[in-house]
C-alpha cells in the first residue's frame, strides 16, 4: 500500500522553495519590512479556511525568528509584526482549541498546563513576579497558537500527510541547501567571537550557515535529522533520493557547527528511532525494518571502529567532545563540562536558595527588584540557562523538578501507546536537546521551532494512523 502512495509533492516543493528564497529577497532588500505583509495575508488565509497555508505562514514566522540577520534585520517593524502575527493567531484559534475534539495523540501534551499552574504561583514569590508572568503569558500564546493549528489540520479531512509534509520539507530544503551553499561565504556564514565577547582577540569563528548562531543550527539540523529519519521509518517506508540526501547533510553540518549538544541529540535521537522501529511490528513491514537497522548498526559500527583505529579521526572526536582548539591528550570530566561548569554552578546555588518551590518561571536572580520602566524592559528580559534538570530544579525546586519530569514521561509513553512515533522521536530530542540548553519555553527563539515540529510530527501520525485505519 506504500508503494503507490504520493507521499510529497514535488513540484509544490520546488515552488515552494523558489517562493522561500523570494520572501528571503524581498525582507533583506526591504529591511524586513515587507514582513508586516504576513499579518493582513494570514488574517486573509484564515477567514478562507486555508490551514496548510496557515501552517506554512506560522513556520516561516517561526524560523525567521533564527535566521541570519543577512536575510532577515531583526528590525522594529519585524519584531512587532512577528508579534501580532502569532498574538492574532492565538486568539482566532482560541475558539477552536476550547471547542474542537482534542486529537488523542496531542491531547498528553496539555499535561504541560499543571506545571506552569504550579509555576504561576511559585512565580509570584519568586524573583521577578511580573516578568514570570509576562513570559508564561507569551509562551502560552505560542503554544496556543501551535496547537491550534495542528487541531486545524488534524480535524480537516481533506488534508492528507503529503500536504503537511511538503511544506515542512520546504524548510528543510531552505535550512539544509542554504547552509551547505553559503559555507564557502564566511562573511555570512560564520560568527566570530569576538562579536559576541567583545575581544578583538578571540580570533575562532563559528559556522551558523543561514542562522543567526552555531548552537541554533546545529540542535535543529539534529531535530530535523530525527524527524526525517522517523518519518521515512514510520510513515514512508521505502528509500527516498531526497531524504537520503538530507540524511547525509545534516550530521555534516551539525559537525560544523562544533556543537556537542547538537551530535549528542542527533545520535541519541537517531538510536531512540531504531530502538522504536527495532520493537515496532504493527505498522512496519517486516523487511523494511530489517533493512533500516541492519544500516543504521552498520554505520554505528563503522563509525566506531574508525575511531579506534584511525588516529586522526579518534584525534578530530576528542577535540570536538572537550570543545578545543589545541592538543587534549585524553577526555576528562573537566574538560567535557568546562565550558558548562560557570553555568551549572550558579544554578546549584540558586536552587539552594528555595530548593523546594524554586525561584520563579523564566527569571534570574539579576532581575529581584530590577525597576520596570516599559513593556519593553519586561519582552527584553533574557536569561541563561543551563540543562532542563539544573534550570527546572532552579525555577520550580524539587516540586516543579517532579512535576515536569511526570509531565515528559507521560508525553512519552502516550505516544508511544497511540502510535505516535514521529511525534514521540521529536519530543524526546527536543527534550535531549535541552539537556545542553534549556530552551522549552523560550518561544522567540529555536525553542518555537522545536515545539512546532513537535505538534506537526504528531499531525503526520494521525494522519498515518487513519490512513493504515482505512487501509
Amino acid at each position: 500500500m506504500y508503494f503507490f502512495m504520493k507521499f510529497y509533492d514535488k513540484k509544490a516543493l520546488a515552488k515552494g522553495f523558489f517562493l522561500c528564497l523570494f520572501l528571503l529577497l524581498v525582507c533583506k532588500f526591504s529591511h524586513s519590512a515587507a514582513f508586516a505583509v504576513l499579518v493582513p495575508m494570514t488574517l486573509f488565509l484564515f477567514m478562507m479556511k486555508k490551514n496548510v497555508a496557515i501552517m506554512s505562514v506560522a513556520f516561516f514566522s517561526t524560523l525567521s525568528l533564527v535566521l541570519s540577520e543577512f536575510f532577515i534585520e531583526k528590525t522594529m517593524i519585524f519584531a512587532i509584526s512577528q508579534k501580532i502575527l502569532i498574538l492574532m493567531l492565538s486568539v482566532l484559534l482560541l475558539p477552536s482549541f476550547c471547542a474542537i475534539r482534542h486529537s488523542r495523540v496531542q491531547s498528553s501534551l496539555l499535561f504541560l498546563f499543571w506545571y506552569l499552574l504550579y509555576m504561576l504561583i511559585v512565580s509570584q514569590f519568586g524573583w521577578s513576579p511580573v516578568i514570570s508572568n509576562l513570559k508564561m503569558l507569551l509562551f502560552v500564546m505560542v503554544f496556543i497558537c501551535y496547537y491550534g493549528i495542528s487541531l486545524k489540520l488534524i480535524n480537516d479531512k481533506t488534508i492528507t500527510e503529503s500536504n503537511i509534509r511538503t511544506p515542512i520539507l520546504v524548510f528543510v530544503l531552505l535550512l539544509v541547501v542554504g547552509s551547505v551553499l553559503v559555507s564557502p561565504f564566511p562573511q555570512i556564514s560564520q560568527l566570530r567571537y569576538e562579536r559576541l565577547l567583545l575581544r578583538a582577540d578571540a580570533g575562532v569563528s563559528l559556522f551558523t550557515g543561514i542562522t543567526n548562531h552555531s548552537q541554533a543550527l546545529g540542535p535543529i539540523m539534529a531535530i530535523l535529522s530525527v524527524f526525517l529519519f522517523a518519518d521515512l521509518v514510520f510513515s514512508i517506508q521505502k528509500s527516498d533520493k531526497l531524504y537520503i540526501v538530507l540524511l547525509i547533510l545534516c550530521p555534516y553540518l551539525i559537525y560544523k557547527t562544533s556543537s556537542r549538544t547538537a551530535m549528542g541529540s542527533y545520535l541519541i535521537g537517531m538510536m531512540f528511532v531504531s530502538f522504536i522501529a527495532l520493537h515496532c511490528k504493527r505498522f512496519i513491514q517486516s523487511r523494511w525494518r530489517r533493512s533500516v537497522v541492519n544500516s543504521i548498526f552498520l554505520i554505528g559500527f563503522l563509525g566506531v571502529i574508525s575511531i579506534f583505529l584511525v588516529p586522526s579521526i579518534r584525534e578530530k572526536a576528542t577535540l570536538f567532545i572537550a570543545k578545543a582548539n589545541e592538543d587534549v591528550s585524553e577526555l576528562t570530566t573537566e574538560s567535557i563540562m568546562r565550558s558548562r561548569e560557570a553555568v551549572l554552578n550558579n544554578a546549584l546555588y540558586n536552587w539552594r536558595m528555595k530548593p523546594i518551590t524554586g525561584n520563579g518561571f523564566q527569571v534570574s536572580q539579576l532581575y529581584e527588584n530590577v525597576k520596570i520602566n516599559s513593556i519593553k524592559d519586561m519582552i527584553s528580559a533574557p536569561v541563561e540557562k543551563s540543562t532542563w534538570t539544573y534550570a527546572v530544579l532552579e525555577e520550580g525546586g524539587v516540586i516543579g523538578f517532579v512535576i515536569f519530569l511526570i509531565f515528559i514521561l507521560i508525553n512519552i509513553g502516550l505516544m508511544l501507546k497511540r502510535n505516535a512515533y514521529i511525534g514521540a522521536s521529536l519530543f524526546f530530542t527536543f527534550i535531549i536537546i535541552n539537556l545542553g540548553e534549556f530552551t522549552i519555553f523560550s518561544m522567540s527563539g529555536a525553542g518555537g521551532l522545536y515545539w512546532l515540529l513537535v505538534f506537526l510530527g504528531l499531525v503526520i501520525d494521525e494522519k498515518r494512523n487513519i490512513r493504515n485505519y482505512y487501509y
